[in-house]
């Protein structure tokens, strides 16, 4: 859906509004968003019982910019075109992450909450205050780094909701970087390992061959490679 005039959504933590984009704009993002799309089988956006994605400029929650932003009270899915169309490596990652947003909290309910995710993190870690606010502060956050034990982005250390999204979207776009990240660090292999099981759960059609075809995408990633998992905390 592309809006026609500026926007206003009401919904349960507040409100978030938008304006029609640039139609070349637009028709850029929509060109990448197919790509990305076609890679994910129908079961799983079925299970997620996503409604529309709106493609809009000038995203905000409040007063606060926000390159994407799921609606879970009606079901849609909004990306602001403009948000890093300068590096479309990072427009990639943005369609994944935020799209897996909609499948953690359709798969069990919670969003904010997974015991079981968390306790493969180390008993020193501790997340931050959320993604709005990480991502307000640093603007290096969503670079892949291997100078943060158990994250692969700093990202990753804002929230567990962004530490599950960092994971699933880096593994669509750049899988060959996270083999090497989680081939030394035994809690990012773990978490890998994890979101594969979770995904599988919540739609058995994201099997081996929807990672492989991910990583077709781009020929060099060759994810699959020996890791030591650690431990659940």
């Amino acid at each position: 859906v592309v809006p026609t005039q500026r926007f206003e959504v009401r919904v349960a933590w507040g409100e978030f509004h938008g304006e029609p984009p640039q139609a070349s704009k637009a028709n850029d993002f929509a060109e990448l968003l197919l790509q990305e799309w076609s890679l994910y089988p129908p079961q799983l956006v079925e299970r997620t019982r996503l409604r529309r994605i709106v493609l809009c400029q000038r995203l905000q929650a409040g007063d606060e910019d926000r390159g994407a932003l799921p609606d879970f009270d009606h079901d849609d899915l909004y990306y602001d075109v403009d948000n890093g169309d300068y590096d479309r490596t990072y427009q990639r990652k943005v369609v994944h992450h935020e799209f897996f947003h909609i499948i953690d909290e359709r798969d069990d309910g919670h969003l904010y909450d997974d015991p079981r995710w968390a306790r493969l993190n180390t008993r020193a870690w501790r997340y931050g205050s959320g993604g709005s606010a990480q991502a307000s502060r640093t603007e290096d956050a969503s670079m892949l780094t291997d100078r943060i034990p158990g994250a692969i982005t700093r990202y990753c250390t804002a929230g567990i909701e962004e530490d599950k999204a960092e994971v699933f979207a880096n593994l669509i776009v750049e899988a060959d970087a996270v083999e090497r990240i989680a081939a030394r660090d035994p809690v990012v292999c773990a978490k890998v390992t994890r979101m594969q099981e979770l995904l599988a759960a919540f739609a058995p059609a994201v099997d081996a061959s929807f990672w492989a075809a991910a990583r077709a995408v781009a020929p060099t990633a060759i994810f699959g490679g020996p890791c030591r998992a650690a431990p659940a905390r």
